[in-house]
């Protein structure tokens, strides 16, 4: 029972970041490239995507071995530790910057949609639903694995 907590809140976590990075975006700076990486402006974008680079790489592997529950962790720590308690913490500031908004907001969505792809074997259902709240035109089970 405790799993199932702790995923109910990983699911709500889930929410609130979307939340947060439609909250802070205007229409013209959702429309995220969804093959074009960001480029990094900041130590902090240099980090998550550096980082969203090697869970990309980890899940696909855990994936393809068949080690679900250490591709749903690799995920799960990724999403829960990095990007939301590290990059969102310090885009808050990035985002006061008139300078780096529109980059900052770039990465939080570019990231935000990777993370829905490599979460959508395990939640397929609510990655679905936010990915439709992202304004993305297709559906996400359509998408091309990250690379």
């Amino acid at each position: 029972e405790d799993k199932i907590k702790g995923m109910k809140h990983f699911g709500n976590k889930l929410w609130n970041i979307a939340r947060f990075i439609l909250a802070n975006a205007d229409s013209q700076q959702t429309a995220v490239s969804r093959q074009q990486q960001p480029e990094p402006m900041t130590d902090a974008d240099k980090e998550i995507i550096s980082k969203l680079e090697t869970t990309i790489k980890s899940v696909t592997q855990g994936l393809e071995t068949l080690n679900l529950h250490e591709a749903a962790q690799e995920i799960y720590q990724f999403t829960w530790h990095e990007f939301a308690d590290i990059y969102i913490e310090a885009s808050k500031s990035q985002l006061a910057d008139e300078k780096l908004k529109a980059s900052t907001l770039y990465t939080l969505h570019f990231t935000l949609l990777t993370i829905l792809k490599l979460l959508h074997p395990f939640m397929p259902f609510v990655t679905e639903e936010i990915w439709s709240k992202l304004s993305q035109k297709d559906l996400l089970m359509i998408e091309q694995w990250p690379k």
